[in-house]
Formats: C-alpha cells, sequence, structure tokens
C-alpha cells in the first residue's frame, strides 16, 4: 500500500509509512499475545524517527535563515549558553557573543558583495539519549570572493544538540573548513 501525504516532504513522508507500518507491526505482534517489549520497540522507533524530522527541521531553518541573513533567527537555533568554535578557530562561549560576531561577518560580506548562498547538507543524526543528539552536516559556500579570487568553500559542522521543553537546541558547534 502506498501511502502519502502531499505537499509534504519525502522524510516526513518516510516518517509517516513508518509510523504506519510500526502501529500495525506492533498492533498485530499484540494481538498474537507476543511481549510487550515488542511495542515498546517499534515505539522507540517511531520516536526517534520523529526526532530527527524535528532535528532535520532545524537545519532547514538554519539553512534559510543564515541565507536571508537573518542572524537574529538564526541565534534562536542555540542555547543560550551554547559554544560555536568557528572555522578559523575563534571559539564564542555564549549565543549573545555568537550572533554578535555572526552578523557583524554578515554585515562585512554583504558590504563586500559577497555571494550570500550556503548550502548545508545534513549528513548523520546520532540519537544520543531522546533529548541529546551528536549531529553532522557538511557546508558549502560557492563563489566565495576573497583576495581577487574566486573559492568554493566547504567545512563540516559537528554539533551536540539538546532537547528541551519540546525544541531542538544546538549546544556546541565545531566549523571546520575542508577545502
Amino acid at each position: 500500500m502506498e501511502l502519502k501525504v502531499l505537499g509534504l516532504g519525502a522524510e516526513y513522508n518516510r516518517f509517516i509509512r513508518t509510523v504506519f507500518l510500526s502501529f500495525s507491526l506492533s498492533s498485530s505482534v499484540m494481538a498474537q499475545g507476543q511481549a510487550k517489549e515488542t511495542g515498546f520497540i517499534f515505539n522507540n522507533t517511531i520516536l526517534n524517527m520523529k526526532h530527527k524530522v524535528e532535528i532535520r527541521n532545524v537545519f532547514r531553518t538554519y539553512e534559510e535563515v543564515w541565507n536571508l541573513n537573518d542572524i537574529e533567527a538564526w541565534g534562536e537555533l542555540f542555547t543560550t549558553d551554547t559554544d560555536f568554535i568557528t572555522w578559523s578557530g575563534v571559539w564564542f562561549r555564549s549565543n549573545q557573543v555568537n550572533v554578535e560576531n555572526h552578523q557583524k561577518a554578515h554585515d562585512e560580506l554583504k558590504e563586500m558583495g559577497q555571494n550570500m548562498t550556503y548550502n548545508l547538507q545534513l549528513e548523520s543524526i546520532d540519537l544520543i539519549k531522546d533529548d541529546t543528539a551528536l549531529v553532522h552536516a557538511t557546508w558549502y559556500w560557492p563563489s566565495f570572493k576573497v583576495e581577487g579570487r574566486i573559492e568554493n568553500r566547504k567545512g563540516i559542522l559537528t554539533m551536540l544538540m539538546f532537547k528541551n521543553e519540546g525544541e531542538w537546541l544546538i549546544r556546541t558547534t565545531q566549523n571546520t573548513r575542508i577545502d
């Protein structure tokens, strides 16, 4: 059976299919008198998929607000006590400092006529606990102007995220250039 929710992304549709399949299998197993543990496994899978969809949504917002130069909105994706280590090794030890410095950088880049299109690709989400995730993403910043030449910059983000009061936030970031 093909189950699709129109107008939503493929990841959400996979999530819905998994929920449907898990519910069907879980109900079938329970009807056969199997151990409750089996239902827990399916429910845990559903919860993990839900968390991963929520984290993917954080990264969609991250890329969107970054490209809109909306650093205030970007800063709302982080905890107040976030640690952010930039690709050049600068360590911001609070979200206020993180946002202030990224806003300055964005303003300078915009003033220089820099290409402001940044691409982010989520590579992995490892759920350590129900409220803790280790996330890796790669970024690509094409046509970056530097000293009379153009570079296609690339990097890797390693992030620790926490879920607090129903919201996934970035607690720690290590940004590493790979080009």
